[in-house]
């Protein structure tokens, strides 16, 4: 279960009003979505699609729960490490759950998105979930995210084959590489995930004791009658 989510393998709204990034399984595309007010009206300014960002990831926001992708959306999230919320058990026309397992973080990139605005970036589906795992696990174990640094990354993609009850489909699914760390900027708001603990260095282990040296050491002498054995020898 991809960050311990029941349902990622195999209702209520939280979270700031951000702009998002968007990524297309289908095709493996991008855009980001930009909130624009004008007049005290709110709509949603999209991007042409792109591929092969860059972007800084804060996983010091990372969010873990379900989503519920409609219009509006309505999410259940909680800072990840915290207990996991229950699933809705909302129903969507089709008769199956309206939540799907989720996990979300905030994105930065002013050269990608043309602000200095944090941005919110989603995945909710089986193939997309394990890739932002993934990611997790690797920033977990750097040093410099122990440190408090936050990562830019170059997102590509990878091509992979799932079994629908159509058939076999082919997805796209993200991978993330990490190109540069930076000290976490402020316009990403308060951290809600710790950062990592410290991973303790092995303890070195003591070199073996170098055998003993013989020198002129004479046999002993032979025992005029030897013992009765009740088994052979192990040598």
């Amino acid at each position: 279960m991809a960050f311990g989510l029941a349902g990622s393998d195999n209702g209520g709204s939280n979270g700031e009003f951000l702009g998002r990034l968007q990524f297309d399984a289908r095709s493996g595309l991008w855009k980001h979505v930009t909130r624009k007010n004008e007049g005290g009206q709110f709509f949603n300014d999209e991007s042409e699609d792109y591929m092969n960002p860059s972007f800084l990831m804060d996983f010091g926001s990372l969010e873990v729960g379900y989503a519920k992708i409609s219009n509006p959306p309505s999410f259940l999230m909680v800072p990840f490490g915290k207990p996991a919320p229950q699933r809705p058990t909302e129903l969507n026309p089709e008769n199956k759950l309206a939540f799907n397992p989720a996990a979300r973080i905030k994105v930065l990139s002013p050269k990608t998105f043309g602000d200095g605005e944090p941005r919110y970036f989603l995945l909710a589906s089986k193939t997309g979930l394990p890739a932002m795992e993934e990611a997790w696990q690797a920033f977990a174990a750097a040093p410099e995210a122990q440190e408090g640094k936050v990562p830019v990354v170059n997102a590509t993609t990878r091509t992979i084959e799932v079994k629908t009850p159509q058939g076999m489909s082919k997805f796209k699914v993200p991978v993330f590489t990490f190109a540069q760390w930076v000290d976490r900027p402020a316009a990403l708001g308060e951290r809600i995930t710790p950062i990592p603990a410290r991973t303790a260095a092995p303890t070195p282990q003591p070199a073996p004791a170098p055998a003993p040296s013989v020198v002129n050491q004479m046999p002993p002498p032979v025992p005029t009658q030897a013992m009765a054995m009740a088994e052979p020898a192990p040598f």
